[in-house]
C-alpha cells in the first residue's frame, strides 16, 4: 500500500467509527435502531456521498443490506465487531 492508500483507508475507518458512534447514541437515546445517511449527516464533516458509501460498507459488513438503512441488532453487530477488530489488528503502525 502507498501512503495515500493507507491514509484513505484510515480515513474510511475513522468515518465508519464516527457513523457507528452516532448510531449507537441514537439507539441509546431511544430514537430507534434503523438509520439513514441523512439522519447522521448533520453530525459529520463528510459529504452526503461519502456517508452513503460508509453506510453501504457497513450494511455489507453487517449482512443486513436492505437499501441504505442500518439495523443495530446483536446478530448484525457481531460480525461487524469481528471485522473491525481484524482490520485494526492488521494495520501497520507508522
Amino acid at each position: 500500500m502507498t501512503r495515500d492508500t493507507d491514509a484513505q483507508a484510515l480515513d474510511r475507518l475513522i468515518e465508519q467509527e464516527d457513523v457507528l458512534q452516532i448510531c449507537y447514541w441514537y439507539q441509546g437515546e431511544g430514537f430507534g435502531e434503523s438509520f439513514t445517511p441523512l439522519a447522521v449527516l448533520p453530525f459529520l464533516k463528510s459529504g452526503e456521498g461519502d456517508v452513503a458509501e460508509t453506510f453501504e460498507r457497513l450494511a455489507e459488513a453487517m449482512a443486513a443490506a436492505r437499501g441504505v438503512r442500518l439495523s443495530l441488532t446483536s446478530a448484525g453487530l457481531k460480525p461487524l465487531r469481528t471485522q473491525n477488530r481484524n482490520r485494526v489488528a492488521g494495520m501497520p503502525i507508522a
